[in-house]
């Protein structure tokens, strides 16, 4: 067999990646298809649970939109009982928004059907290969928080190795 240039490498790894969450199995979707969100809706709550409390400002940035459009969309996710907003302890001009009940628990069932699709999947693995598994998923995690610590450089902010997100730099 012939080596694989780096580039073939990484267009085999994110194709053999589709595989694994492909839709061969019409269950394997059902928690992701009866949530009646629209994708902003979604990368909204995805990011609350990811990092708790956002300034309205923060949403809209992540959406790519204005704060007045992000508002439009939050309004929606509150009427549905998912999020709630609140003024900031620290700025009564920021207004945050939260999480629910309602919203944290969507966004659980989706990570849980996730782990139920991958939980089925490892299972017809051995023991061999499931430690092959976990090796390869150890390299990813690594990358992963390097590619983070390095982007966290370059914004100015340093990373907790075991926190989810940046902890911005103060002022020497």
């Amino acid at each position: 067999m012939r080596r694989l240039s780096r580039q073939a490498l990484l267009t085999l790894a994110l194709d053999l990646s589709k595989e694994i969450v492909g839709h061969d199995d019409p269950t394997d979707n059902d928690a992701w298809m009866t949530v009646d969100l629209t994708m902003p809706q979604l990368k909204i709550l995805m990011k609350l649970s990811r990092e708790g409390p956002q300034p309205v400002g923060a949403l809209a940035q992540l959406l790519g939109v204005h704060a007045p459009t992000a508002s439009g969309i939050l309004q929606r996710l509150v009427r549905g009982g998912y999020v709630r907003r609140s003024e900031s302890t620290q700025d009564r001009r920021i207004t945050l928004v939260a999480l629910t009940d309602r919203g944290s628990s969507v966004v659980q069932q989706l990570f849980a059907a996730q782990q139920e699709i991958l939980t089925r999947t490892y299972r017809h693995l051995s023991t061999s290969e499931l430690s092959t598994v976990i090796g390869a998923i150890e390299l990813l995690v690594k990358a992963r928080k390097s590619r983070a610590a390095g982007k966290a450089r370059r914004l100015g902010r340093r990373v907790n190795a075991d926190a989810k997100k940046p902890v911005k730099r103060r002022a020497s």
